[in-house]
């Protein structure tokens, strides 16, 4: 039986497992990160943003680069340069640059970047595994 990505990651029952395996791959930092974005996208593109939000967000960024981009971090994931290059640009800058994202496509390929991976990397490996 071949399940589809979106089944799993919105099946709670189907998910957990899957989790395992990409603890086991070593790999779960690609499945913690595309959850993450995936709320994150949705905060980000709020049409009114207040001064507050884009701070919490903000940092909420800067932590994500720290986790997921910075190419020093436990959990990186490699990206494009140019991606990993434009979120460091708008961490490094004030929080309103946070805006940039509604309009700027680097955090949008990072979010499809991972789900590629999940998708055609390890959802087949998650269907040959016990």
């Amino acid at each position: 039986m071949q399940l589809k990505l979106s089944t799993v990651l919105t099946d709670p029952d189907l998910l957990f497992p899957f989790m395992q395996f990409m603890k086991a791959e070593a790999s779960v930092n690609v499945l913690q990160f595309y959850l993450i974005i995936e709320e994150f996208n949705q905060k980000v593109l709020t049409p009114e943003l207040t001064e507050e939000k884009l701070n919490e967000l903000h940092v909420e960024l800067c932590k994500l680069y720290d986790n997921y981009f910075n190419p020093t971090a436990h959990d990186c994931i490699r990206f494009d340069e140019d991606v990993v290059l434009q979120i460091k640009n708008i961490c490094e800058g004030p929080a309103e640059s946070v805006k940039q994202l509604q309009t700027t496509t680097p955090l949008f390929r990072a979010y499809e970047h991972a789900y590629d991976l999940l998708e055609h990397n390890f959802l087949p490996l998650f269907h040959q595994s016990d």
